[in-house]
Parts: C-alpha cells; structure tokens; sequence
C-alpha cells in the first residue's frame, strides 16, 4: 500500500526535510494567525487600535512569506524525489532554483491551476439553482451527489500538477494541468483510495496524539495558558507531519504511473541546478 509507504518515508526523513520548508511554513501560519485577531476583536466588541496593529504585521508576515512558502512547497517534491531515486538528500539551494529560475511560468501555472480550481468548487452551486427554479427536492438530490463526485473526480485528475511542473520543463505553462489529467487517466479509484487511506492514517495519529496529550494535561492538573500553548505546539507539528507526507504520496504515485520519469527533464533540470 503506498500510502502507508508514503507514511514511513516522511517518518524516516521527517529531520532531513523539515528544515527546508519549517520557517515559512511557521511565518505563513503566524501571519494567518495574527491576521484574523482584528475580526476576533470585531466579534467581541473590542475596537482597540492594538488588535490593528497586530493583523497588519500579520498581513505583512503572511506576504513577506507567502513567495517562499509555494516555492519551498513545490520544491519539496525534488526533494522527496531525490531520496527515493538516490536515497541521498538533493541541495536545498538546487530544489529551490528549479523553481525561481522558471518563476513567470511558475507563476502562471499557479493562476491557472487556481482558476480551474475555483471553476470546479463553483460548481457545487448547481444543486442551489435546480431547486430554485424547479423546487424538486429529488432532482437536487441527484444532482447534489453528481456534483459531489464530479469536484472530487476532477481534483483527483489535478492531484499531480505540482509533481508535473516540479519534474518537466514545459514550455506552456497549461502544460502540467493536461499531463496530470492524462496521467490520472483510469487511475481515478487508486487515486482516492491511497489519499483516503493516507487521510485515515494521519487522523488516528492526531486522534491518537491528542488523547495522550489530553491525559498528560489532565494527570500534571496544567493550567489554561499552557494547555493552549501544548495544544498549538502539537497542532503545529501535525501540520508540518501534512505538509510533507502529501507530496511524499503524490510523488510515489507519479512514480509508479509513469514509467519513464527516470530519464525525464527532471533529471536535467537538477543537475543544471546543482553544477
């Protein structure tokens, strides 16, 4: 089961990986956080200028950061690449230029993938307007099921745009979006069956983790304030486990549906990065 492989690899090169992506990864969650407080303050009747303050310097983190975060999520697939080719850790710098250098193609690919995106998740409207001009509750059954398996159908063929920018020099940057959709040709069960397990995996550890967090809180009798930092601490840390085990599992997958990915442009692309 790949999905449980995917696992194991991000446990056993969880220290070697998290480096390269923690500091943005920390800075994006903190200016996100820090974002939201002024709307806290709104919703408790609180018009303190301080609670201003503090989410625009988390609208300034959230933007300092945001650049390196993408980069460093798109690089981590060659990275987690390099590992499962070779057993040995590519340069962080190497994995980060492969993407800067193509950054206006990057960043076009970026547009369009979140266009089509919104495109599908606006599709789940639909149900709303066949109810509303035919009031048929049946009819808004079926099709709020279609659309429920049509967006999951249709991110399932998207799910390796990034691997396919990340691994191919395309010229057009559309390029990965119809690589991945031919890819995921037929392949559509497997997909969700490995990211639905993998999903089910990563929930009993946080479940897991939490009731053993909850006892040890409960059993040294801590208070609110540490609690809540002990909490943030371990949820933080699960994010960080998410980030890298899902392109763990979509580079394993893209590995195995295409045969001749070993000889592809990746390889060029990394050691033009690393001469």
């Amino acid at each position: 089961m790949i999905a449980l492989e995917a696992l194991k690899f991000t446990f056993k090169n969880f220290k070697k990986l998290l480096p390269y992506f923690i500091l943005p990864y920390l800075l994006v969650t903190l200016g996100t956080v820090l974002g939201f407080i002024p709307a806290y303050s709104l919703v408790k009747n609180d018009y303190s200028s301080i609670f201003i303050i503090i989410g625009l310097v988390g609208l300034v983190l959230f933007l300092a950061s945001f650049w390196s975060y993408i980069v460093k999520g798109a690089g981590l697939y060659s990275l987690i690449n390099g590992l499962l080719a070779t057993g040995q850790l590519l340069p962080y710098s190497g994995a980060d230029r492969n993407i800067e250098e193509r950054a206006g193609k990057f960043i076009k690919f970026l547009l369009y993938y979140a266009l089509i995106s919104i495109l599908i998740v606006l599709s789940a409207i639909a149900p709303y307007l066949i109810y509303a001009i035919t009031t048929n509750i049946l009819l808004t059954t079926i099709s709020s099921i279609g659309i429920i398996v049509f967006v999951a159908w249709a991110f399932i063929r998207l799910a390796f745009v990034y691997p396919a920018f990340v691994f191919n020099n395309f010229e057009d940057a559309k390029e990965p979006i119809k690589y991945s959709y031919e890819l995921s040709r037929g392949k559509a069960v497997d997909i969700f069956t490995q990211g639905f397990v993998l999903g089910i995996l990563l929930q009993i550890i946080l479940t897991a983790g939490s009731v053993i967090l909850t006892l040890i809180m409960v059993v040294l009798q801590l208070s609110e304030g540490v609690k809540f930092a002990l909490e943030s601490i371990y949820n933080l840390s699960f994010g960080l486990l998410y980030f890298a085990t899902m392109p763990a599992l979509t580079t394993m997958l893209y590995r195995k549906y295409n045969g001749s990915f070993e000889h592809s442009d990746w390889v060029a692309l990394m050691e033009t990065q690393n001469s």
